[in-house]
């Protein structure tokens, strides 16, 4: 919101589930955020899996080059759900042009560390419901892979700063007191790309 309120020449479209939307909007409505963003800021329900409704949204876009982002969405899906994803995204970049960032790389963790990190019942049982562990990719050369199939070219990785990130004490002052002095660091379990296709 902050860059479409700074730059008139920017579209951004926020996709999630409808019932995610209407939350967001509500919290919208209940924030102090100032001047509205230009109306180049849109907020709208999609099923990433309906490719119709995907290419619906993309089409209220301008001509040319787009960036597609998600964060929260491929653990959700199946292998087979994100090879149809894949094939919709793959299909409008190779017509438009742009890449896609995606911060759902994730890697299944070991066994010790699901068991280190603090999780309540709420929580493990989300996590077993939508089956979360089993929907991320086994290591990031098999992700490396999967894409590949997809069409995909993994062309750059986010290097997170650690130091700048604002919920880093909250995280440290909730881990098991043997995690929090491990001398080695845990294990890399997320990672973001860009992905262009191919």
């Amino acid at each position: 919101m902050a860059l479409c309120a700074n730059d008139p020449s920017l579209h951004y479209i926020d996709t999630d589930l409808p019932e995610v939307v209407a939350t967001k909007r509500d919290m919208l409505t209940q924030l102090p955020l100032g001047p509205a963003p230009n109306q180049h800021f849109e907020l709208l329900p999609l099923n990433a899996l309906d490719e119709a409704a995907f290419r619906s949204v993309v089409e209220k876009f301008e001509a040319g080059p787009l960036t597609i982002v998600n964060e929260g969405l491929l653990m959700y899906l199946t292998l087979e759900e994100k090879a149809r994803l894949c094939q919709t995204i793959h299909a409008i970049l190779k017509q438009r042009g742009g890449c896609w960032i995606t911060a759902d790389i994730y890697v299944k963790r070991p066994a010790d560390l699901r068991m280190e990190l603090p999780q309540s019942a709420g929580e493990r049982r989300f996590f077993e419901q939508h089956h979360i562990e089993e929907n991320k990719f086994d290591s990031y050369e098999a992700a490396r892979a999967f894409f590949a199939a997809q069409g995909f070219e993994a062309v750059a990785e986010a290097v997170p700063d650690y130091k700048s990130l604002t919920v880093l004490p909250q995280l440290l002052a909730v881990l098991p007191e043997e995690a929090r002095n491990r001398q080695e660091p845990p294990p890399k379990v997320q990672a973001t790309w860009m992905l262009r296709a191919v």
